[in-house]
């Protein structure tokens, strides 16, 4: 019983703890509770989202499934901006109480400066700013995930609270699992090495470990590796030049290496620091005392393999949070890059810093320990009575956890008054309302062309937020346009309209050439480089239908339709001789082949120009049943990727890629099935996840129940 009573002390807060992190919390958020959306470069909100499709069909990597389907539970019941906002209060608020539980400190005062330094810092500051809400709330269950995980290895019975946060962690982010799997082998390397007569028992359990976590998590392993080893993952578009261009910067004085150990050194410029405010010695004093305490802490308690794999994950961490600008280690890094898949996830090294935090915080607890205790025996001390050594004590600890707030004071305040609350203007939501009035099943374009952007109301570059505020299908741009990578993106759709933009002073039937798209409306935002859209008003198929202070909405004048039936097929060898064959026939009446494609056994008439469109239901976003049947059946999906579609049990033809196109050599007449195939992932990973859970609890039932 002692065990227990001990392990659960461990993992509990005092009763003022809860209270100081949220009044902690509110200090940051108070400006920002009013209604509208927080809007940043990568986090964007709107109402009437669909979360869980959205993530699927988009192919995104990550767990983040059940989390999603959280967010479209609360939105259910809570308006949209106000799910955001408790969503990033919960993860700073968790990030406090979560380090302040895991810290290896004795003493609460100890406990308090770990939750404090790991709640308040500049990596969290700059990440918040920057938009990454995965990986803010992955980071707040990290000091839960490591010190479970450091339980663990000393006391093999307790592998499902390490089970569990770590599950956690993968289903926020996978970028911040990576790190927590690392800081763990180190962990786990120093107890093998310590406890040699436990050794075989300790690799034995952690590989036992292992497999039970695969067996839990496979609802969102099997889908990633499934697009990995397809080839449609967002990390094959990953390359060289995203090395360059997402290093880590000098924040301090240019000097990278500082700059991180300090917890700065993100790529992207622009913030308030709290060095722009005051001088910057003060911040290299105030950090130097962060770093004696965690030094100081190791140093005195150097036996435990959670001390020794913080210290050695923390270094390692320094060297690659530098990416590619230490000329010593940039082969590493460039290596790790070239031949470790999953590490190209990490190609803002900035991320690894985040370990340096950690460590900070619960190495630095160990410092406080240390500080107090030597303070306590100093004899000048020992000779005060107790009610001054206690209140001596107690100025000592809030001074030395004052260090993170004032290290860090730009986080205050609303982010020192770079954030806060905005709506979308009453335009966007006309427009919306147009659209909807409009009951067909059609898609929307959506220009300027850019997948970050400044817009007149948002008073600062985001990402685009017309993909997910219009509730039609919206097409966007996926041009990050950051250093010298203009677009990663593997779409031919985006590469088609890319090419158009290029050419459009060559162009006056844009509408005909965008229903291979679906594209019913296009939508101009008067923003950034909008008069380069001026073209768009003397197209002979587009028609004006609405104009306002921030939008202008053109129709097509050509029938649209997701599905469509067309009796020919031609060949093309790129863009621009499909622009020119739209010159002289309806491009429409076909469907079209890359050279390259297989045509054996395929008539490639052009003569034939019999087009209609085909009688079919919406059953999921993942699902069309078509109540006809033809030769050639044009289908285009509404996220404008083709990959993954296909019809029964056959696949499309390797077609240019605006549309799917499915054949059946025997015209079998009847009803057929459109369906996303990636979904069936999905499902067959949740069930063997939901098998493999129901297991566990069943044994823990069991075992409770034999137990009393």
């Amino acid at each position: 019983m002692s065990g227990t009573k001990n392990s659960a002390a461990r993992h509990s807060m005092d009763r003022y703890a809860l209270i100081y992190y949220t009044l902690l919390t509110l200090a940051i958020f108070l400006p920002l509770f009013r209604p509208g959306y927080i809007l940043t470069l990568d986090t964007i909100w709107a109402p009437h989202r669909n979360y869980l499709a959205d993530h699927i069909l988009s192919n995104a990597i990550g767990g983040q499934t059940p989390f999603l389907a959280l967010l479209q539970f609360l939105e259910l019941i809570l308006p949209s901006w106000a799910t955001q906002k408790i969503i990033l209060f919960s993860a700073f608020l968790m990030s406090g109480i979560s380090a302040h539980i895991s810290a290896p400190s004795k003493s609460v005062h100890g406990k308090y400066f770990s939750g404090t330094l790991y709640a308040i810092n500049p990596f969290i500051y700059t990440r918040f700013l920057a938009g990454h809400l995965y990986l803010l709330l992955a980071y707040a269950f990290v000091p839960l995930a490591i010190r479970s995980f450091s339980d663990f290895l000393e006391d093999r019975t307790k592998w499902k609270r390490a089970l569990l946060w770590t599950t956690i962690v993968g289903i926020l982010d996978m970028h911040v699992l990576l790190t927590v799997f690392f800081i763990q082998l180190c962990i786990f390397v120093f107890a093998v090495y310590d406890k040699k007569e436990e050794r075989k028992n300790i690799i034995k359990s952690t590989v036992h470990l292992g497999l039970v976590y695969l067996a839990v998590n496979m609802f969102w392993i099997l889908p990633v590796f499934s697009s990995v080893f397809q080839g449609s993952s967002f990390l094959g578009q990953i390359s060289t030049p995203d090395l360059s261009a997402f290093t880590a910067s000098g924040t301090i004085s240019g000097n990278i290496l500082l700059s991180n150990a300090m917890m700065y050194g993100f790529w992207r410029g622009g913030y308030e620091y709290p060095f722009h405010f005051a001088p910057k010695w003060i911040f290299v004093l105030l950090f130097t005392a962060i770093l004696f305490l965690a030094v100081h802490g190791f140093l005195y308690n150097t036996k435990k393999p959670l001390h020794k794999g913080l210290v050695l994950s923390a270094m390692i961490s320094l060297v690659l949070a530098g990416g590619i600008s230490y000329p010593y280690f940039a082969p590493i890094f460039e290596y790790l890059f070239d031949h470790l898949f999953i590490f190209k996830g990490m190609r803002d090294s900035q991320k690894f810093v985040g370990v340096l935090v950690l460590a900070y915080s619960f190495l630095g607890s160990l410092g406080v320990d240390e500080l107090l205790n030597g303070f306590r025996n100093s004899k000048r001390i020992e000779l005060a009575s107790k009610n001054k050594q206690k209140i001596c004590s107690i100025a000592l600890a809030v001074l030395i956890i004052a260090v993170p707030l004032v290290y860090s004071f730009t986080i205050f305040n609303g982010f020192h008054g770079q954030i806060e609350p905005k709506d979308y203007p009453p335009e966007w939501y006309d427009v919306n309302d147009l659209l909807n009035n409009d009951t067909e099943d059609f898609d929307v374009l959506f220009f300027p062309w850019h997948l970050y952007m400044s817009f007149s109301w948002s008073d600062r570059r985001i990402a685009n937020p017309a993909g997910i505020f219009f509730e039609k299908p919206t097409m966007i741009g996926e041009n990050a346009e950051v250093g010298n990578i203009q677009t990663q993106s593997s779409k031919p759709t985006q590469h088609y309209v890319g090419y158009l933009l290029e050419h459009k002073n060559e162009i006056n039937n844009f509408g005909e050439l965008i229903v291979p798209l679906n594209v019913r409306y296009l939508v101009l935002a008067k923003d950034v480089d909008y008069y380069q859209y001026d073209f768009l008003y003397d197209q002979s198929d587009l028609e004006l239908v609405m104009e306002n202070e921030e939008l202008v909405v053109f129709k097509n004048l050509h029938n649209t339709s997701r599905v469509r039936e067309v009796n020919s097929l031609i060949e093309i060898k790129n863009w621009a001789e499909l622009v020119e064959l739209s010159k002289t026939v309806d491009i429409n009446e076909h469907g079209y082949l890359i050279t390259s494609a297989d045509t054996e056994g395929i008539e490639m008439d052009a003569i034939d120009t019999s087009e209609k469109e085909l009688n079919y239901t919406k059953v999921s976003p993942f699902k069309y049943h078509l109540h006809d049947s033809a030769e050639y059946i044009l289908f285009t999906s509404p996220d404008h990727d083709q990959n993954g579609w296909v019809i029964d049990s056959g696949k499309s033809l390797d077609s240019a890629g605006l549309t799917s196109i499915f054949t059946t050599s025997d015209n079998i007449a009847g009803s057929r099935d459109i369906y996303y195939e990636p979904f069936n992932t999905y499902i067959i990973g949740a069930f063997i996840s939901i098998l493999m859970t129901a297991i566990i609890l069943l044994h823990r039932y069991r075992r409770s129940i034999l137990q009393s």
